[in-house]
């Protein structure tokens, strides 16, 4: 909007403004009608002033409903009395009860009337706000609520004075009228005669009406005196000094405009109304006000409330439901949801926002704005048109009023600035917290009753005069009379106890407050019986001052037997748990509807028997007793279970070593076995180590040359057993003679016959091999075989102690060849054993030629071929032989040796001289002319 279209609209707002302080607030649907405010005096802080008050209630109201009227912030109502409230409804009223709450004269007229109706309410000793403003006055009632405004300290509304010599023809324009929403438009004044202004010194002071936000810092550009930006932007609360332009000279009697843009951040007051803005300046310090302007702003539809628990003095869940304007855009983070609680209901002084949830969502902020007004930022953007749902969680605390009561809760928003007011009822308190234990299970048995419960905000009780009911269910057996001391409250006995029909009434014998926690005990000797029928039950209680019966949890009466086991011995006699002594178990049995249910029973997963009356052996080791009763109507009992460990056999011990009677060859040794799982073991008195499967070991040192060793078992329940062994030292080695062979013997014929002597008893081995000790303890061992070479005999005596003496006989073998030949024959015998020929031995010039290689495995012999010279040599033994096919002479060790016949090459196999190669070697050949046989024998027999 322009100037010039704000300017035409200031005839528009003075034409609509009231004269003094009669205002008139617009009609609106739902809200009070036709409200008019006057005032017997305006004046800033004039005090006794009678504010009258004339309007229309569209809905109504009912006898004793309240009507309430508040006053700004900054009125003092606290000095008016009933005297000084009249009420007036067409032909007259009285008022019946009159109460302050805060800003709030709160009356409760005699008689109701009809929609529509007019109202007049007089209320004096009103004292009127300290600073110049128009302030916002509303009427409420359970179905209505409406506003209007009045100005305080105004002059004529249209630039009169405040005091003299001020301002004059002060005139403001709004371009923005909405509620909440930042303020744009012109400020118009004419200076006196003495009050030129000449900047930079200079300044002027714009104070702007209550409930006007102001920032904190507005930079001095954005606001313009005559059209220049003004040199500093001084905020005080509601109030801008604003610097003369130091380009500006503004005689006396001349006209100034002040330009403030929304971009200043000026916000309108929340509250709809008719407000003025007063002006000074440095040379007229007087404050001037302004024609009155129109804030206007929409209100919310449709609210509704639900508060959980509705009770007197209780924390309570508040939900809030409405609907916004279609205007009445929230926007995240900025926009607020005012609340106003009654008087009467306690808010704490922190409020969490995360327990305050917008349509779902947690609050971003939540500030106390006034009395028991809070205002909620919402965290989410809102649309005009939109269901908004707040709800103020239980866990805040905040707390219902004590007084039992309607109660009115007022709601406006950013976007929708007029309150609209919502009732909701507050009831009379109830006990809570209410449980019941029964000593006693069983159907139709007496029991002792444990009830707790916590008396409520409105709960208190007094001694000796306010009692605890308690009713029992249907079927419950109660004693026409009872003695008092079978009845206790927080452990005392009762002052009284009657009864009527199923209710028990116990009269407390001490005072107790409100919301604490009580316990009422009715003792077995009360002669309270269970019902006859199983089932779970519930007890419904109150008190004289909390009449309202609250049901208590549940408790089970079974209607099954009970079946019970006693062990006799009741504590185990050994250890850990477990019976050293089989205990004795015996069943017994007990059911509301059998004087003799039948008892079944059975250890582990054994078939079941009949307990006979007779008590019950356990068993070895450890079982579970699984037992029940069954009544003559088939109901049978909870299964029963009882684990009784047995254990009266004492541990085995079982000793790997030593062994008993064994003898040792050291004092020291180790005593190891094995006992049963679990058990500790000592040997000779001190603990032996014991792993997870019972193998126990335990050193000991023997002294002198025999010991008994002792060992002790004690299993895990205490039995103890006993085992002892008898050893003995030995350290002394067993004596040894070896007789054959003798040292350096040499030893051409096998078997080697190894004899000698040892201790009688003894063990004996030759060559690592057991041999036999005659009683005379003389000994004889054969070495079948053995390689040709240096051999050393070992012989090892050892005698049961385990010492040992070692004998070792050093020997060369060079073993006899036995090697018979057959000419003609392409197979041998060598030492008895069958050997096949390349070619059988021929006979040439009267000597017998050999295969080589025959003679080369039987002599151990590698020979060395010359292919190309048909050379071979032959290492024997320590000498050297070189043969050469087709030559009758060889050399032996370098020099040159006649033969009988020359080497030949037979079908590819080399044939060589036999007993050239024989006698070289130190053989013995023989021949036997009958059968065409050669024997040899090597070595040659010395």
């Amino acid at each position: 909007m322009n100037h010039r279209t704000a300017r035409k609209l200031v005839g528009l707002l003075v034409a609509v403004a009231l004269y003094s302080t009669v205002i008139v607030a617009p009609v609106r649907a739902g809200t009070v009608s036709n409200i008019t405010i006057n005032s017997s005096n305006t004046a800033a802080g004039a005090a006794n002033v009678q504010y009258t008050f004339s309007f229309t209630l569209p809905g109504g109201l009912a006898a004793n409903q309240e009507v309430a009227l508040t006053f700004a912030s900054g009125f003092d109502v606290s000095h008016v009395t009933q005297s000084a409230v009249t009420y007036a409804y067409i032909d007259g009223g009285s008022v019946d009860s009159f109460r302050i709450d805060g800003q709030k004269v709160i009356i409760s007229p005699s008689v109701g009337f009809a929609p529509g109706g007019p109202v007049i309410i007089t209320v004096g000793l009103i004292t009127n706000p300290a600073i110049p403003s128009v302030y916002s006055l509303s009427v409420s009632s359970p179905l209505d609520s409406g506003s209007a405004s009045v100005t305080i300290g105004a002059g004529n509304g249209s630039g009169g004075q405040t005091g003299t010599g001020g301002v004059t023809g002060v005139s403001v324009i709004i371009d923005t009228s909405n509620a909440g929403k930042a303020l744009s438009g012109t400020v118009s004044f004419q200076t006196g005669s003495d009050g030129t202004l000449i900047g930079p010194t200079d300044y002027v002071d714009v104070q702007f009406p209550a409930g006007t936000t102001v920032p904190a810092a507005i930079p001095a550009n954005s606001i313009l005196l005559n059209l220049a930006s003004v040199t500093s932007i001084q905020v005080s609360g509601t109030r801008l000094r604003l610097g003369v332009p130091e380009s500006r000279f503004i005689a006396g009697g001349a006209p100034c405009t002040i330009i403030i843009p929304q971009s200043a951040g000026i916000l309108q007051p929340e509250l709809p109304g008719t407000y003025v803005v007063q002006v000074a300046t440095s040379k007229q310090s007087n404050y001037s006000s302004s024609n009155g302007y129109l804030v206007v702003g929409t209100a919310i539809l449709n609210p509704s409330i639900v508060v959980s628990p509705a009770r007197q003095g209780m924390a309570a869940q508040y939900q809030l439901t409405f609907t916004s304007s279609t205007s009445g855009v929230l926007s995240a983070g900025t926009g607020r949801i005012t609340v106003e609680f009654p008087s009467g209901t306690t808010i704490p002084s922190s409020l969490p926002a995360n327990s305050i949830r917008v349509n779902d969502v947690a609050a971003l902020g939540v500030q106390a704005v006034g009395a028991n007004k809070v205002a909620v930022t919402v965290p989410t953007a809102i649309t005009g048109g939109s269901t908004i749902r707040v709800t103020f969680g239980i866990e805040l605390g905040i707390r219902n009023p004590s007084v039992v009561g309607t109660y009115q809760l007022g709601i406006n928003t950013s976007g929708d600035a007029t309150p609209v007011a919502v009732s909701y009822s507050v009831s009379s308190s109830e006990i809570g917290s209410v449980s019941t234990q029964v000593s006693n299970g069983s159907a139709g048995q007496v029991a002792a009753y444990s009830i707790s419960l916590t008396t409520g905000p409105g709960g208190a009780l007094a001694a000796g005069i306010d009692r605890i009911n308690v009713e029992f269910p249907a079927g419950t057996t109660i004693p026409a009379s009872l003695a008092t001391s079978s009845v206790t409250v927080n452990g005392s006995p009762s002052m009284l106890v009657t009864t009527a029909g199923m209710i028990l009434s116990a009269t407390v014998p001490a005072s107790i407050g409100a919301n604490t926690s009580v316990s009422l005990v009715v003792a077995e000797t009360a002669g309270v019986m269970n019902p006859v029928t199983g089932g779970t039950y519930t007890l419904r209680v109150s008190t004289s001052r909390e009449t309202i019966a609250v049901t208590s949890t549940g408790y089970t009466v079974s209607s099954l037997p009970l079946v019970r086991a006693i062990v006799a011995p009741s504590a185990p006699d050994g250890q850990h748990g477990y019976y050293r002594t089989k205990p004795s178990i015996t069943l017994t049995a007990q059911s509301a509807a059998d004087a003799q249910p039948v008892i079944s029973y059975h250890f582990d997963s054994n078939p079941d028997s009949v307990y006979g009356g007779q008590p019950l052996v356990a068993l070895e080791g450890t079982h579970t007793l699984s037992f029940y009763a069954t009544d003559r109507f088939g109901n049978r009992s909870e299964i029963g279970t009882l684990v009784v460990a047995v254990d009266s056999i004492a541990p085995i011990i079982s000793l790997t070593s030593p062994k008993d009677g064994e003898t040792l060859n050291s004092t020291s040794l180790v005593v190891q076995g094995t006992a049963d799982v679990g058990s500790t073991v000592q040997v000779n008195g001190q603990n032996a180590t014991v792993d997870a499967t019972g193998a126990f070991l335990a050193p000991v040192t023997i002294q002198g040359t025999s010991a008994t060793v002792v060992v002790d078992a004690t299993d895990i329940a205490g039995n103890i057993a006993h085992k002892t062994v008898s050893v003995s030292v030995d350290r002394k080695p067993p004596a040894l003679t070896v007789s054959q062979p003798v040292n350096f013997q040499k030893i051409q014929r096998l078997p080697i016959v190894v004899a000698g002597k040892t201790e009688v008893g003894a063990n004996l081995t030759v060559q690592g091999a057991v041999a036999t000790v005659l009683a005379d303890g003389s000994f004889e061992y054969s070495i079948a075989s053995a390689t040709d070479g240096p051999l050393t005999i070992t012989v090892v005596a050892s005698d049961a102690a385990g010492n040992t003496t070692t004998r070792a006989v050093a020997v060369s073998v060079l073993s006899t060849k036995l090697i018979q030949m057959q000419v003609g024959a392409k197979s041998a015998l060598v030492n008895g054993q069958a050997v096949s020929l390349q070619s059988a031995p021929v006979i040439r010039n009267g000597a017998t030629l050999v295969p080589l290689r025959f003679v080369a495995e039987t002599f151990g012999i590698t020979p060395i071929w010359d292919g190309v010279f048909q050379i071979v040599d032959l290492p024997l033994g320590t000498r050297t032989v070189r043969l050469q096919v087709g030559q009758r002479f060889a050399a032996v060790d370098g020099k040159r040796v006649s033969l009988d016949v020359a080497p030949v090459i037979l079908n590819g196999v080399t044939m060589v001289p036999l007993r050239f190669i024989a006698d070289t070697l130190g053989a013995d050949t023989q021949w036997e002319a009958a059968t065409r046989t050669i024997i040899i024998v090597y070595p040659r027999a010395s």
